[in-house]
């Protein structure tokens, strides 16, 4: 099975689109990091006591370098926070993935682990790509000892700019499952885009 094609949520600013229709809140984002060239901010969503989070960075290194690490699943754990494993299950089509992924969560909480669909579309005239995850829970047989992420929303948007740079922007909505103290998944929100964010550019630029 090929496994050419794969990127997470994470991810993990400026936007207003398609996501922010979906997400159906007018919640005002409060900036929460603004550090090392990555930005994060946060906000409520009706009927969650989970925020959504956005984050972007700019990469001093073109689009077609950023996608081969985040599109190579083998990578992942070596920048996506607290991700431990990471494969494509299925390919419905060359720009439709099953994903699979692991996340270890700071003891005594247990791993999660989240099946979600992946769509890649491209701007053939700006060269922008996109990437909408959407948890498709029920896919795969639940497994011991791992709680199924029961709700996953996240966009991710890669902007190839004019002097070569590329910046990488990320906006998600998600539900752990289980009984997770909020306080801790809202401390979580915050520095998992960040932490991931930076791994990122530390690796593309290493690649």
């Amino acid at each position: 099975m090929r496994s050419s094609f794969f990127v997470v949520f994470l991810m993990f600013l400026g936007f207003s689109g398609s996501f922010d229709a979906v997400a159906a809140t007018d919640h005002p984002w409060r900036q929460r990091i603004n550090e090392d060239g990555i930005t994060v901010d946060t906000r409520k969503v009706d009927r969650s006591s989970l925020l959504e989070f956005k984050a972007s960075i700019r990469m001093d290194v073109s689009i077609e370098k950023v996608v081969s690490v985040l599109e190579d699943p083998k990578k992942m754990p070596l920048w996506y926070h607290q991700c431990v494993y990471a494969q494509v299950v299925d390919e419905e089509g060359p720009l439709q993935k099953i994903c699979y992924l692991v996340l270890h969560l700071p003891w005594p909480v247990s791993e999660r682990d989240s099946v979600f669909r992946l769509v890649k579309e491209e701007d053939s005239k700006s060269g922008i790509l996109t990437y909408t995850l959407n948890a498709v829970t029920d896919y795969l047989p639940r497994k011991r000892g791992k709680i199924r992420v029961p709700y996953l929303k996240a966009f991710w948007r890669l902007t190839p700019l004019s002097d070569g740079t590329t910046e990488v922007f990320v906006q998600q909505h998600s539900d752990p499952g289980g009984w997770v103290p909020p306080s801790l998944v809202n401390k979580l929100v915050v520095d998992v885009p960040f932490m991931s964010l930076k791994n990122l550019r530390d690796l593309v630029s290493r690649e």
